[in-house]
């Protein structure tokens, strides 16, 4: 969990730092910074999903406490339905 809350805060000072910044210190319309934003954002989910794969993968719960948890929401949700 750590290293993809490293990544995301990386990628978004990354993104402040060469994207908005400039465009705000030109003084661009907002509607522009917006775009440019839009654009980086299909920009780098093009870029992850030619690296890791358009294969979903899972990783193990990093908590043990996290398959009780899911158990008993699912028999929650079975219960609720019923």
């Amino acid at each position: 969990m750590l290293p993809g809350v490293i990544a995301a805060t990386a990628t978004g000072l990354l993104l402040w730092t060469f994207v908005i910044l400039p465009l705000w210190r030109r003084r661009s319309p907002s509607y522009v910074v917006l775009l440019e934003t839009i654009i980086v954002g299909a920009i780098v989910s093009t870029a992850a999903l030619v690296v890791l794969g358009p294969m979903p993968q899972t990783c193990r719960p990093g908590f043990p406490a996290s398959r009780s948890i899911s158990k008993a929401i699912v028999a929650w949700i079975r219960f609720s339905r019923t």
